[in-house]
């Protein structure tokens, strides 16, 4: 049957609202059900084009082996991540961002595939009013911003990645809320060895040669300290404040910037990183070019206003990768106050780069152990199987 998406407008405010401290973490949680037996249902989750949500369902999909699964993609999702399992692909955009408003602007209808038992959402702000069409449970995943909440009348239960994400509190509607952390898959993100950056005439490529165990560094300086930001340019990830810090870097000559992600939103941004000689312009990688990035590199920056629990952030640190972060960045300050830093302005953030002393960490291992892909999906598991 045709699967209609209506319009939602969702205006976020400001910068400085979202900092505000009228923002406090939400702490309702219910207890995760157990698991009293194995039960088989079908579940339709809905993927947006955002890299972490893609990782999100990757790792779902791989951790719960008793449902089956059937997926609604994001235009822009590659059906190939998710070759073996049935995928309907939307025509347009499920998500879009303008400025302080994130919005889905037109109708869409695609065919709502039969045999449904649960619909997971993931999409941020844009919630298919599912319950119009089939009497089946609803549960929705929030990876950072509780607002989206308040659009979605038909809920059965909603997940938190993180008690810091962020919005008030008052917008979580009155179903079970669950607290489960994003899990990573360990086995595919860890330190590589290998050919990482090679310096062409035009522009940085990246070799996927893994095939030596001996480190070969091509264009990484290992006497800086090489530092990887990854994420779309939009104004939440703050990608201005990694600007400023590069360009009052640029005569320390200490420190090198390698950044990753989808940066056509701010193209003068994006223009004015690449004109600093320490900086490197990386644009869209695929997971195991990132894989590589990471594992050549010693600290994974994340600027963030407000974020639930960064998948770049957590798959770097897999690869061994020193997390620094800002003290707005919801669910990612608690990990980095464990094993990394925490920094409180941009002037902070420059006193710590520029003392950085290279040392082994404790973090894969603490990835491992508080950020379990498995454990994810053990949990997810357990919610889904309360409604069937």
């Amino acid at each position: 049957m045709p699967f209609a998406i209506k319009d939602i407008t969702v205006h976020r405010g400001s910068t400085g609202e979202r900092q505000s401290k009228m923002w406090t973490p939400y702490t309702q949680f219910c207890d995760i059900p157990k698991l009293k037996s194995t039960k088989k249902g079908t579940a339709l989750i809905v993927v947006s084009g955002r890299r972490g949500v893609v990782s999100w369902a990757q790792n779902l999909c791989k951790g719960i082996k008793d449902w089956n699964f059937k997926l609604l993609l994001d235009h822009s999702v590659p059906q190939l991540l998710f070759c073996d399992y049935d995928c309907i692909t939307v025509p347009s955009p499920l998500y879009t961002s303008e400025e302080d408003k994130y919005s889905i602007t037109s109708d869409l209808a695609v065919d709502f595939p039969d045999g449904i038992d649960l619909v997971h959402n993931s999409i941020s702000n844009v919630v298919p009013d599912v319950a119009n069409i089939l009497d089946i449970p609803v549960v929705e995943t929030v990876h950072g911003w509780i607002g989206s909440l308040k659009h979605n009348s038909n809920l059965d239960a909603v997940v938190l990645v993180s008690k810091e994400c962020w919005g008030p509190i008052i917008e979580v509607p009155d179903v079970p809320a669950y607290l489960i952390s994003n899990g990573v898959d360990t086995d595919f993100w860890q330190p590589t060895y290998g050919k990482i950056f090679e310096k062409s005439a035009l522009d940085f490529e990246i070799s996927l040669d893994i095939s030596t165990k001996n480190v070969v560094q091509l264009g990484v300086d290992i006497g800086k300290t090489n530092v990887v930001w990854c994420g779309r340019f939009s104004r939440e990830k703050d990608p201005q404040s990694l600007y400023e810090i590069a360009l009052r870097l640029v005569k320390d000559n200490s420190v090198h910037f390698y950044i990753a992600g989808n940066n056509l939103a701010m193209p003068r941004l994006s223009e004015g990183l690449e004109k600093l000689p320490n900086c490197t312009i990386l644009g869209f990688r695929e997971k195991a070019e990132l894989r590589n990035v990471f594992s050549q590199c010693d600290i994974i920056l994340n600027t963030s206003l407000h974020e639930g629990i960064s998948y770049s952030m957590l798959e770097a640190m897999a690869c061994n990768c020193f997390p620094v972060v800002s003290s707005t960045s919801g669910g990612c300050v608690d990990v980095a106050r464990s094993v990394g830093y925490v920094y409180t302005d941009r002037n902070d953030l420059l006193r710590f780069l520029k003392n950085y002393k290279k040392q082994d960490n404790k973090c894969r291992k603490y990835v491992g152990e508080n950020f379990s892909g498995d454990s994810m999906a053990r949990q997810y598991e357990c919610v889904w199987n309360s409604f069937v």
